[in-house]
């Protein structure tokens, strides 16, 4: 084998191994079954997904990654470690939220009081271990612009709820004693006395 010869079949390695290895990276994004995507907002803009159409759903190092749209890929990919970061805190607070997660207590949006399902499927998530259940994507918005307000509301809803689990067991009284009986004791015999 000459000289030039042996560069040929050197320069054909690498240009071989060079498309392979690329290929080998773009099989590395496109894993079979990615971790799926554990939010319903952009990782890139905290945007509602699909309030700026369908999604853009791609897979990245093993996870689903979803966008409000395309154009938030550029943002990703200049701080590609930053947004994996933020992606993998999202998976630990959603398997937090599962563990924990209180369900929510009314058949009505946390946000308008419309009734759950009147404008397709609710909208629901996990905050602060707190099923949250909304009636639409606008709702989202609102409450992510009033959170203090919606979760106040929320606990509201949780003690009404529990109220009524309570009141809902038959016995209209007070349970004061240890065996849940309510009643006046006049002297040590439990007899009153009448003037």
């Amino acid at each position: 084998m000459t000289v030039f010869q042996l560069l040929r079949h050197f320069a054909l390695c690498v240009v071989v191994l060079s498309i392979t290895g690329f290929a080998g990276f773009a099989g590395a994004d496109e894993a079979e079954d990615p971790i799926p995507y554990p939010a319903n907002t952009c990782l890139v803009a905290d945007m509602e997904l699909g309030s700026m159409g369908e999604p853009y759903v791609f897979t990245h190092a093993g996870y689903e990654i979803k966008f409000c749209c395309q154009g938030c890929m550029p943002a990703f990919e200049n701080d590609t470690e930053g947004y994996m970061e933020k992606l993998k805190a999202l998976h630990a607070a959603a398997e937090d939220d599962e563990e924990a997660a209180k369900p929510y207590p009314s058949e009505l949006c946390l946000v308008s009081d419309e009734r759950l399902g009147s404008m397709g499927d609710p909208m629901v998530f996990e905050h602060e271990g707190y099923e949250i259940k909304l009636c639409c994507g606008g709702c989202r918005r609102s409450f992510a612009n009033d959170t203090d307000t919606y979760m106040a509301k929320l606990a509201e809803l949780h003690d009404g709820a529990e109220h009524e689990e309570s009141d809902g067991n038959g016995d209209d009284h007070d349970h004061d004693d240890e065996n849940g009986h309510h009643h006046d004791h006049g002297d040590e015999n439990g007899h009153h006395h009448h003037d």
